[in-house]
């Protein structure tokens, strides 16, 4: 299979990589275009046009509640999502919202079996992600996936920059042996 050429599709996020120390490696991704107060000043605009122009209450209603909706989307929204590669420790996936709220999930290094990026589709548009399978600890414990970058979606030119990377540092690999259509960095 031929993956599409990175230039094909319109990146929506920025990419900042940093050598914290020897084996310690963070990507970050931010959007580019915050929306950060857009949506809020419309719906604030709505909101007071609505009330001053005494407009029948169903339509003062609605744009309460697209004011209310539009300030809850911009509280619950990402401004940045991380992933801290730690060599011999493990992955620290961190995702900070735009109210200061941060998510913080750590994997062991031992617990990765697997990395890879894959496409998802859905109803309205195809996007890439990087994955990693953790493997069950023991019986009763099922292998799971675990996805950075799960809200940003960065492109597919940014993801497989953090793929290699993070394999140099997690495996032990070179960053520049991974090719398109190779697994676990051998040349085909």
């Amino acid at each position: 299979m031929e993956l599409p050429e990175a230039a094909d599709f319109r990146e929506t996020t920025s990419l900042t990589v940093e050598e914290l120390s020897d084996g310690i490696r963070c990507f970050t991704v931010r959007p580019l275009h915050s929306q950060r107060w857009g949506l809020q000043l419309l719906a604030g605009s709505l909101l007071f046009a609505a009330l001053s122009a005494s407009l029948p209450p169903p339509l003062i209603v609605v744009a309460v509640l697209f004011a209310l909706g539009a300030t809850a989307r911009a509280a619950f929204s990402v401004r940045l999502e991380s992933l801290l590669v730690m060599e011999g420790i493990g992955l620290q996936l961190t995702t900070r919202f735009t109210t200061g709220r941060e998510k913080v999930v750590f994997v062991e290094t031992s617990a990765v079996s697997e990395m890879f990026i894959s496409e998802a589709v859905r109803l309205d548009c195809c996007f890439f992600y990087m994955a990693c399978l953790l493997h069950g600890d023991d019986l009763c414990h099922q292998p799971s996936l675990v996805v950075p970058f799960r809200e940003l979606q960065p492109s597919l030119r940014q993801l497989r920059r953090i793929y290699r990377g993070t394999r140099a540092v997690l495996m032990g690999e070179e960053e520049g042996t991974w090719q398109e259509g190779s697994r676990h960095g051998e040349d085909t």
